[in-house]
C-alpha cells in the first residue's frame, strides 16, 4: 500500500492530518514502505509544497527507490555496528585501554 495525498484540501481519509499539514503549505504527500528482505523496516514519508507532485508513476518510482536506497543505509548502518560491538573500527590504540601515554599534539 502506498498512500498518495494529491490535495490536502479535498482529502477525508485523514482530516485531522491534513488540516495540520496544509497550515504549514504542504499540499501533496506520499508515503512508501522501506523495504528490507522481504519484510518491511520502516516508511518514508514524502512531501511537497506543489498539489498533486506525487501523481505520476515516475514520481512514485523515483520515492520508492529513494526508500530503497535508505533500507540499504540503515541495514549498513546495524552491520557497522555490529561488527564495531566486536572491534572497534578505526579506535585508537589509546581507545583500547593501553597503559601508554596519549601523543600531545
Amino acid at each position: 500500500m502506498v498512500p498518495r495525498i494529491d490535495d490536502m484540501a479535498t482529502e477525508q481519509r485523514w482530516r485531522d492530518y491534513t488540516a495540520q499539514v496544509l497550515q504549514h503549505g504542504v499540499p501533496s504527500s506520499l508515503s512508501v514502505p522501506v523495504p528490507c528482505q522481504g519484510t518491511v523496516i520502516g516508511a518514508l514519508y514524502a512531501y511537497s509544497s506543489k498539489p498533486a507532485a506525487f501523481a505520476t508513476p515516475e514520481a512514485v518510482d523515483a520515492t520508492l527507490i529513494v526508500a530503497e536506497t535508505v533500507a540499504v543505509a540503515m541495514v549498513n548502518a546495524q552491520a557497522h555496528g555490529r561488527l564495531a560491538e566486536k572491534r572497534p573500527i578505526c579506535a585508537s590504540p589509546w581507545s583500547r585501554g593501553r597503559s601508554s601515554s596519549r601523543p600531545r599534539a
